[in-house]
């Protein structure tokens, strides 16, 4: 704080949240700013003439190379205005009011300081850049672009996971039944089992890449997490054409027809997850090889 004279740095050699840093960051900031008074919060100015300029879908494009499927997906912010006040509401979070303090900039009613400016970038695009206190206090570049393609995205991808969860609820239901011997002479399994094991294999993918990527200098090296992504993904991608292509040549098959439907359902679901994924070339991903 220049103003103040103090100030401070210290470093932590881990990334464990257990490893102490909040706990170390407080007693640093509680000693260093002891007997200081908190200045005050910017005050509410008039909201400028052009702010109906901001409003809209915006979607972040400084993305992080690995996460950033997931960060593109669920990052996106919307802009409104609602009784003359400008609201900012996350894809995934309730809506925060935005407090005019000057030109362009915004603040939280919890926000000390302005943590949200809008300008325009060089070719004409609007730009914010803003952060998330406390949960993500680095701030964040977005570029304002059509909500339609973004929303139906994050849709998408949430119906297909959705759906793929029912197969593994189903499987509770029709394996204990097949053990039991309540399923004699129900034959074609394969298209009950292939998107089940489709789904299962992507569970473990999914949970290893988004917790490891939290701390990407661990997949630098082929370990079981690393291994287990690149195993995990294959999988998922050849389970999920072949539980598609069996789900089709199930209409030459004598089965029930909520079975069959229930498989396509599941199998177009893994299938477009596989694309999704392969887009972004997180198939047969191996994080310690170059990329």
């Amino acid at each position: 704080m220049p103003d103040q004279g103090v100030g401070y740095f210290f470093s932590i050699n881990t990334s464990s949240a257990g490893g102490g840093l909040d706990e170390i960051n407080k007693l640093l900031f509680d000693y260093v700013t002891g007997g200081i008074a908190s200045p005050p919060r910017p005050q509410r100015t008039p909201p400028s003439d052009d702010i109906e300029e901001w409003v809209g879908f915006y979607e972040p494009t400084a993305l992080r190379a690995l996460p950033r499927f997931a960060e593109l997906l669920v990052e996106g912010v919307s802009m409104y205005v609602r009784g003359g006040k400008l609201f900012r509401r996350p894809m995934i979070a309730g809506a925060q009011e935005m407090i005019p303090i000057g030109a362009h900039l915004f603040r939280t009613e919890k926000e000390p300081a302005a943590s949200a400016v809008f300008t325009v970038g060089d070719v004409g695009e609007r730009v914010m850049v803003t952060a998330f206190t406390p949960l993500i206090p680095v701030p964040i570049y977005f570029e304002k672009t059509p909500a339609f393609w973004p929303i139906t995205r994050f849709i998408l991808i949430i119906l297909a996971i959705l759906t793929i969860a029912t197969s593994v609820l189903f499987a509770f239901i029709w394996i204990p039944r097949k053990l039991l011997g309540g399923m004699k002479g129900v034959g074609h399994l394969s298209v009950r089992m292939l998107p089940l094991l489709a789904g299962l294999a992507f569970v473990p993918f999914m949970f290893v890449l988004v917790t490891a990527s939290a701390a990407p200098y661990e997949l630098a090296r082929p370990d079981l997490k690393t291994i287990t992504i690149y195993v995990a993904s294959v999988a998922f991608a050849i389970l999920s054409v072949l539980a598609t292509a069996f789900a089709i040549r199930s209409f030459r098959f004598q089965m029930h027809r909520a079975v069959r439907i229930h498989s396509m359902f599941v199998s177009f679901a893994c299938l477009g997850l596989t694309w999704y994924m392969a887009y972004w070339g997180l198939i047969g991903l191996r994080t310690w090889a170059p990329w």
